[in-house]
């Protein structure tokens, strides 16, 4: 770690993050409280942020108020966005940090599938399979993304999209459990 920081005290010297590399030294999360808070995040890489917001969620941590400091000082970034998604939980402000990162970055595959499994979980069935599909544009083996399909289809009784969703899922990956489940829940339903 000594040497990791000897480098990119090298290659990206700036005080507040030498700062921060130092507390990560000595992993006094006291001291990187107080850096935090004394932060201009609008002048600091988004890219460290995120690190330096995973050292304050461990208990005692403050990282939600400094990942909203993050993201209103970087309201276009994609990471900025996606710590926002994470850290909100599954609530209707995650969903338009997931879509302000998917503007951000269109083809990014683990974003859609998330959002669409926020979007089901919060009834918005239609739109989350219109995510899914977008999923499946970009990664067609996606078998995890077919299974999800094919619970939202039991979840609306559309067993014979269910029952598809499931088969394609069995093709792609026939050692994932789940798509046998979503199945026979499918087939039993169907008869």
């Amino acid at each position: 770690l000594r040497w990791l920081v000897t480098i990119a005290r090298r290659l990206d010297p700036e005080p507040w993050r030498d700062k921060v590399r130092d507390v990560w030294l000595s992993k006094d999360r006291e001291a990187l409280r107080d850096l935090v808070r004394a932060a201009d995040v609008a002048e600091q890489r988004v890219p460290l942020l995120p690190v330096v917001a995973a050292h304050l969620k461990a208990p005692g941590g403050h990282h939600q108020g400094f990942l909203k400091r993050v993201q209103a000082a970087h309201p276009d970034d994609f990471w900025a966005n996606i710590m926002m998604a994470q850290a909100s939980g599954t609530s209707e402000q995650a969903i338009g940090y997931y879509r302000a990162a998917l503007a951000a970055r269109p083809g990014a595959f683990a974003v859609y599938q998330n959002l669409g499994s926020l979007l089901a979980q919060c009834g918005y069935r239609d739109e989350a399979l219109e995510c899914w599909q977008s999923a499946l544009e970009i990664n067609p083996g996606a078998s995890s993304v077919h299974v999800s399909m094919a619970i939202t289809f039991l979840h609306q009784s559309d067993f014979e999209r269910a029952i598809d969703a499931s088969q394609q899922a069995i093709r792609l990956d026939p050692k994932l459990g789940m798509a046998y489940g979503t199945l026979g829940a499918a087939l039993f339903y169907a008869a």
